[in-house]
């Protein structure tokens, strides 16, 4: 098991002052215990990890797909409305709902995920649940059927933190940060070095344990815990950033980006991209011309760009 790593804000800095330096002492020692707390419970050598433990993760507990919405509500119990037509609601039927309804009773969840018409939870236990749209085997129950309009329990026997979903792939992160991918890889956005279909989660870049990931169209990204920034799949000399205007070009494995820069949030959507490194700045690169990158321009960065705030 690697160390843990402890970036560089939560180290205790020296200050003038001795107020001041008790302050950053009491901060460092709590932000300490907090980044233990996770690691220990993410990585730890208990596969039977305490889910209450592992909830001190950040929770995603609302999740959009094009016309559906799932959600947490504070006890755990998951809800979803909108349209219905592949599943995507995993009430067990097919029918549009215009207001929340329960789903899968009895179970509590603490993590979701939704694309355009597939849905993904994790449960407080850590088991992973998939329902919805299933032609690229995006659910990863092992075929390709039309879906699936109730959840279910995907690669059973192992505990997941972590789930990211797009129209045709999906990446997830088990308790001890190993990373998973299955579905639609015609660009190499499963990142296993093949342009191959999977319809059963595959793990990738082993050796490596990751925090974070996002899936976007028909590329990915993702976190170690080292902070390190990974992107593969399809290059519009956009998305895959920092190796040249690669148009057109495919990455079947991760490729290192940003290097340099320390990490630990990630957001991907079709086409651009946001991420946030250890100190709180905000960095953003790939399609821009509606100036979603938020650089002023409205041009396209084929790199991460620091995004400045004015008060």
């Amino acid at each position: 098991m690697k160390p843990i790593y402890f970036p560089e804000p939560f180290r205790i800095k020296a200050v003038e002052t001795a107020s001041a330096k008790m302050k950053y002492i009491l901060v460092s020692v709590i932000m300490l215990l907090s980044v233990f707390v996770l690691f220990a419970c993410e990585f730890g050598n208990n596969r039977n990890a305490d889910p209450i433990c592992r909830n001190n993760l950040p929770p995603n507990r609302i999740a959009t797909g094009s016309t559906h919405s799932l959600k947490i509500d504070a006890e755990g119990r998951l809800f979803s409305w909108g349209w219905n037509e592949m599943g995507q609601l995993g009430d067990g039927t097919f029918i549009t709902r215009y207001s929340p309804v329960h789903i899968k009773q009895g179970i509590l969840f603490s993590f979701v995920s939704a694309a355009t018409n597939s849905s993904f939870a994790i449960d407080v236990d850590g088991n992973l649940w998939a329902w919805g749209l299933n032609h690229s085997g995006q659910l990863g129950n092992g075929d390709t059927s039309f879906g699936c309009n109730y959840p279910m329990h995907i690669m059973p026997g192992t505990l997941f933190s972590y789930v990211r979903t797009a129209n045709c792939h999906t990446l997830a992160i088990d308790i001890y940060g190993n990373l998973f991918s299955w579905g639609s890889n015609n660009a190499g956005q499963l990142g296993d070095g093949t342009d191959i279909q999977r319809s059963h989660p595959m793990r990738i870049k082993q050796g490596t344990q990751f925090l974070a990931v996002g899936a976007g169209l028909f590329y990915s990204l993702a976190i170690d815990i080292d902070g390190n920034l990974w992107t593969w799949g399809r290059s519009r000399g956009i998305e895959l950033s920092e190796h040249g205007f690669y148009v057109g070009v495919n990455f079947y494995t991760p490729v290192h980006i940003a290097q340099g820069t320390s990490f630990y949030s990630v957001s991907v959507k079709d086409g651009h991209n946001l991420a946030i490194d250890i100190g709180g700045n905000l960095w953003a690169w790939g399609f821009n011309r509606e100036g979603q990158v938020g650089d002023g321009t409205g041009l396209q960065r084929y790199s991460p760009v620091r995004i400045e705030f004015v008060n």
